[in-house]
């Protein structure tokens, strides 16, 4: 699946080390682990449930 632009922008940002974030992106939910650098490295998109996943 290739990505769009405004989402490797997100993604492309340096964020707190070895995390879970958890955000939206045009109507869907989006949760990404980052490594030990704080880079985005995993990628969930859909719509999240009542136990938190995607």
């Amino acid at each position: 699946m290739k990505l769009n632009e405004d989402l490797l922008k997100i993604l492309s940002k340096t964020y707190t080390k070895s995390t879970l974030i958890s955000s939206s992106y045009k109507g869907k939910d989006i949760s990404f682990k980052t490594d030990a650098e704080g880079n985005a490295i995993l990628l969930f998109i859909g719509k999240h449930i009542d136990d938190g996943s995607i």
